[in-house]
């Protein structure tokens, strides 16, 4: 369920706030064609002010890209972010 676009944080914007099936909050970055292993410590960071900023520790994060590099998945999932590829 979508609750805002360009969520402003600390750390920037990030493209879209939503809610899951069990209510916890869902940051989604769209990076396009192809995500930059960067981008993990963009996340990261959005991911920590948003739970800092409303006293929460069960959201989840996740980059949506057409082609995430076969590194930057890991290091993602060691984090505890998510990723999905998916073409747009």
């Amino acid at each position: 369920l979508l609750e805002q676009e360009q969520y402003e944080l600390a750390t920037g914007k990030i493209d879209f706030i939503c809610r899951d099936s069990l209510g916890r909050a869902v940051g989604l970055e769209l990076k396009y064609p192809v995500s930059a292993t960067t981008v993990k410590r963009q996340i990261q960071g959005y991911k920590n002010d948003y739970e800092q900023k409303n006293g929460r520790k069960d959201s989840r994060f996740i980059l949506v890209s057409p082609k995430i590099p076969e590194n930057l998945k890991l290091l993602l999932v060691q984090d505890g972010l998510e990723y999905r590829e998916i073409n747009f």
